[in-house]
């Protein structure tokens, strides 16, 4: 298997270089000498993972992936999310004052369309007739 998979998210393996290095910090002669560190770099986006949790690298290169994979994740569901809200954003506009298309004023039996300008019965719009505002 070449890929780490977490939600519908595909991590390439191909696209990560791996890094051993010496662990800082607690741990006596075993930190010094053995490489047990592991720094994943994500090559098209340029992220860094490092782990150094446990004495071993196996376990250490494990976590990493996970937490390389949620990190891409997490970027690709902000993504999908920017653009499904500026979709939403250009159809609908902020629903402000400012942005309304039509006025209905029922009372006077009239409906006003701001963006052409144009003004009809209101009982014809209820009617079917929308191709009077256009």
């Amino acid at each position: 298997m070449n890929s780490t998979t977490m939600n519908t998210f595909t991590l390439n393996k191909n696209d990560v270089t791996k890094q051993y290095t010496c662990s800082r910090g607690k741990g006596g002669q075993n930190v010094n000498r053995i490489q047990s560190c592991v720094v994943l770099t994500h090559i098209p986006t340029g992220i860094k993972v490092r782990c150094e949790e446990t004495r071993y690298q196996l376990k250490n290169e494990e976590i990493a992936y996970q937490r390389l994979t949620e990190k891409l994740s997490a970027i690709e569901t902000e993504k999908t999310n920017n653009t499904t809200k500026n979709h939403r954003n250009n159809q609908i506009g902020d629903a402000g004052r400012g942005v309304k298309k039509r006025t209905y004023r029922i009372r006077e039996d009239v409906v006003l369309d701001h963006i052409t300008g144009k003004t009809c019965r209101w009982k014809d719009i209820l009617k079917g007739k929308i191709e009077l505002l256009k």
